[in-house]
Parts: structure tokens; C-alpha cells; sequence
């Protein structure tokens, strides 16, 4: 009995205390084991897009359609910087028809169609530049 009262009467042993991570030298950054990861990752799903698109050219070819291309970046950025020029002046060329107030009475037909073929011109050339800017490999034919 005088077993189980000191038992009971005991102070319970302290638990050893968590460590501080947060006071680590090394808190808050990256393991350098993770960059090594990030690259092989990135590395073999260029490798696998790369395999994807020859298959898919192989695929074609073997069915007679036509051969598409990854278009190269600089190529992609010097024909998205020509279409953003050519809106920008067809986008010149219908503000000037825009300011001459051209309505169905006082417009002639030619004017009508000029303002109207600008139109079309400007929602081509902006649907055009939103598929360039888009990011992702672009394919074309050749």
C-alpha cells in the first residue's frame, strides 16, 4: 500500500521538449535535394513531350497527312510582334473611319465595307495574338 501511495503522490517524469525548429539554421530553406528532383522532373517531361510529338509526327506521316513542326520560340516571338504592328495599324486605320461619324445616311457603301473589313481585321488579328501568347508548344504544317 505505502507502494501505490508514493506512486500516486510522485511527481510524473518530464517529457523531453519538442525542438525548436523554427531557430535551425537551415529553416525556411529549400533542401538542395529538391532542386536536384525539380530538374529530373522537368527534365524527363521535355523528354516525354519530345517522344509524344515524334509519335505523333511518325503517326502522321505513316497516314499521308500532312507534317507539322514545333515552332521554334524566336520564331513565335517575332511572328506575334509582327501581328501586334499590323494591328496596330489597321486599329489606326478604323479609329480615322470611326472619328468621320460614318452612319447608314450620310456613309457611302465603300466606307460601310472599309469600316466593317476592319472590323474583321482587328477580332483576326486579336484572336491571332491571344493563340501566340498562350504558352505551350505550338505545331504547325507546313
Amino acid at each position: 500500500m505505502s507502494n501505490a501511495l508514493e506512486n500516486i503522490l510522485a511527481i510524473p517524469p518530464q517529457r523531453p521538449s519538442e525542438p525548436d525548429y523554427r531557430h535551425k539554421e537551415d529553416y525556411g530553406r529549400v533542401p538542395e535535394y529538391l532542386d536536384v528532383v525539380k530538374q529530373e522532373v522537368k527534365e524527363e517531361k521535355e523528354l516525354f513531350d519530345t517522344m509524344l510529338a515524334q509519335a505523333e509526327l511518325q503517326e502522321r506521316e505513316d497516314h499521308g497527312e500532312a507534317v507539322a513542326r514545333r515552332m521554334p520560340d524566336e520564331e513565335r516571338e517575332e511572328l506575334l510582334e509582327a501581328l501586334k504592328a499590323k494591328w496596330d495599324d489597321v486599329n489606326e486605320e478604323y479609329q480615322k473611319i470611326s472619328h468621320q461619324t460614318i452612319s447608314s445616311s450620310n456613309a457611302t457603301i465603300g466606307q460601310i465595307r472599309k469600316k466593317e473589313d476592319c472590323e474583321k481585321q482587328l477580332d483576326q488579328l486579336e484572336k491571332d495574338i491571344e493563340r501566340l501568347s498562350k504558352k505551350g508548344p505550338i505545331f504547325v504544317v507546313d
